[in-house]
């Protein structure tokens, strides 16, 4: 009988055996349109002890940032009101926020298909489908977590 698969389509097995529940209490703002794909996120990163809050567009995650200040930023590209290319460049525009790290999530723009200056302003880019255990290694990283 083969694995069964977990969210995002990883084998339950391979996120069992690789990613060990962790109590960072860093919090991970999540800025997709995809309910499907705020929702797992939100699950995945909550079960390894990350405080998450969500936002549907760029619009909405300004709103959120006015309010509390995310450690990590993963963001989508297309979205509807504001896309992330709007969103990173207002963002890395106001101080508090220049080196907050920001994760370019995206399923339909390539890294070589986004502006020069969003992929500098980018922490790290991801396309979709990605490995999840991937993902979080990265955001261990740039948290600076063990």
């Amino acid at each position: 009988m083969g694995a069964h698969t977990g969210r995002l389509g990883m084998p339950s097995d391979l996120i069992n055996r690789h990613l060990i529940k962790r109590d960072f209490n860093h919090r991970v703002l999540i800025v997709d349109d995809d309910t499907f794909f705020l929702n797992e996120f939100e699950d995945l990163l909550k079960e390894h002890g990350f405080m998450v809050t969500q936002a549907v567009d760029g619009e909405a995650c300004l709103d959120v940032i006015e309010r509390k200040t995310p450690d990590l930023i993963l963001l989508d590209i297309a979205m509807p009101r504001m896309d992330g290319f709007q969103v990173i460049r207002k963002l890395r525009a106001q101080a508090h926020m220049k080196y907050i790290p920001i994760i370019v999530i995206s399923g339909k723009t390539t890294p070589d298909q986004m502006p020069r200056d969003c992929r500098c302003l980018a922490s790290a880019i991801f396309a979709k489908p990605f490995d999840f255990k991937e993902l979080l290694d990265c955001v261990a990283k740039l948290l600076h977590l063990p």
